[in-house]
């Protein structure tokens, strides 16, 4: 099931970056089709520009290098 990998994927990111996001924040991740078929960097880096986007990270700057 692709929406059940998908949720496992997102889960696991911000489960990783946990510690990066501030303190008393809902998330409601909402996947398009696009994002289902991303690799689990991908998702990473897109989760934490826009957490960054958003305000929600502890005073940090994500920067990345494409490769």
């Amino acid at each position: 099931m692709v929406r059940n990998r998908v949720k496992r994927r997102v889960k696991e990111v911000v489960r990783a970056e946990k510690g990066k996001i501030k303190e008393g924040f809902d998330l409601i991740i909402n996947i398009k089709e696009l994002g289902a078929k991303a690799r689990f960097e991908a998702l990473k880096k897109e989760f934490l520009l826009l957490a960054q986007r958003g305000g929600l990270l502890h005073d940090e700057k994500v920067f990345f290098m494409d490769h």
